[in-house]
């Protein structure tokens, strides 16, 4: 949990009991930031609350929560987040990598050929590049997705996730649906704010209006593969699926290896898989 999280859960433990515009509002349990009971990935809520409202009703607010001026909406994307376009997603997905290729080939296929050694891990191999989701263009290696209103409704939401993140687990007490979140609050919170205040300040996630003014971006990052880690690193950042993949083909009879790039199966093609594959190169 970071500090923005923590600190919204502290305006709220530290006024347990307010009004809002003139009803009675009391925090119930459990409240907290959801945890997805499958591996890898988060909700897409945040930090989660219910209340009883003038002692009769329940009411939720899922908060899907970010700092002002951020850039990224969603990284380490995988697949079956990504299954917007139902069976046309794989082609919209190499699409995407195809078009973001094209504007910075030169720089992305040196990162295979001719890789910078890490100052800090030494020699590395490209694995691939995985894909990120930002709400502002980030230079050449960005790709506007241009959804429709529908669409950035499910994924800024999170109504089409796993069912182990829609349904998941605040302090550990399974809340069904917790996990999709129904408000969107972009704000560095201190946790001297008042409860009014936050809740004055959160955009309702089916207001059509929030989403002509937030558009998604595709972009990428390379995944690499470090054979002498300093002690307390790992060689590669996981099994990440890659939307594009290196390749290291040796040919035979010499000492010489082809290396490309390629885009087979995108996001259903891991860090791991190519790691897997080029073992003993990257001995």
């Amino acid at each position: 949990m970071d500090h923005n999280e923590e600190n919204l859960i502290k305006v709220f433990e530290k006024n347990p009991d307010f009004f809002y515009a003139g009803h009675s509002y009391h925090l119930l349990k459990p409240y907290g930031k959801p945890k997805s009971r499958g591996r890898g990935g988060e909700p897409k809520t945040d930090v989660y609350f219910s209340f009883l409202v003038d002692k009769k009703e329940v009411i939720e607010i899922k908060i899907s929560l970010k700092k002002k001026n951020f850039n990224f909406t969603e990284n380490k994307v995988c697949f079956e987040r990504m299954n917007l376009w139902g069976e046309n997603t794989e082609n919209m997905l190499t699409a995407i990598a195809i078009n973001i290729l094209k504007n910075d080939y030169d720089k992305i296929y040196k990162s295979l050929v001719n890789p910078k050694r890490d100052r800090r891990k030494g020699d590395k191999y490209l694995l691939g590049y995985r894909l990120d989701l930002t709400n502002k263009p980030n230079g050449k290696r960005s790709y506007p997705l241009d959804l429709t209103t529908e669409q950035k409704v499910e994924f800024f939401t999170g109504a089409t996730m796993e069912e182990e993140k829609r349904n998941s687990l605040v302090s550990g007490e399974l809340i069904k649906n917790s996990g999709v979140a129904n408000m969107y609050l972009e704000m560095d919170v201190t946790g001297e704010e008042t409860p009014q205040e936050i809740l004055s300040s959160l955009i309702p996630l089916n207001d059509k209006s929030f989403y002509e003014k937030n558009e998604l971006f595709a972009t990428i990052k390379a995944v690499n593969y470090f054979p002498n880690p300093p002690e307390g690193s790992n060689k590669y950042d996981g099994p990440r699926p890659l939307l594009i993949q290196a390749s290291y083909n040796h040919n035979e009879g010499t000492d010489t290896i082809d290396k490309s790039l390629i885009i087979e199966n995108p996001l259903q093609i891991t860090a791991k898989d190519i790691v897997e594959k080029y073992s003993m190169l990257f001995l």
